[in-house]
């Protein structure tokens, strides 16, 4: 992968994480969908990719690098700067720092196409 790639590929990110922050909205404020058949580990995942939305909306970060090597996979960053929902921080540090990104949020698509 070229540099540019992933430099792209971070941002076509930040634009997949806004989208999925405006389907929230479309949850809480307008009830025009609901998580209520949601696990407890499924919420808390969903809350913690609110969490990286709102590191790389508000303060302008990258959430995700490529890891160099073989596979060149996008992988969440280690750390985000704290975000003003503690929980949702918390919740990125425990789920999803470190790991690969397509997992999550390939997860996130199928809770959103059972809910919706």
């Amino acid at each position: 992968m070229k540099s540019h790639d992933g430099v792209m590929a971070c941002y076509l990110l930040k634009d997949v994480l806004d989208e999925l922050h405006a389907l929230d909205d479309a949850r809480r404020t307008r009830t025009e969908w609901s998580d209520a058949t949601w696990t407890r580990a499924d919420k808390d995942r969903w809350q913690a990719l609110l969490g990286a939305r709102s590191a790389a909306h508000h303060m302008s970060e990258h959430v995700a690098a490529i890891e160099s090597g073989k596979d060149e996979r996008v992988l969440w960053i280690d750390t985000i700067p704290p975000v003003q929902n503690e929980k949702q921080r918390k919740l990125y540090h425990a789920l999803l720092a470190g790991n690969p990104a397509l997992p999550d949020l390939d997860h996130a698509l199928a809770l959103l196409r059972a809910a919706i």
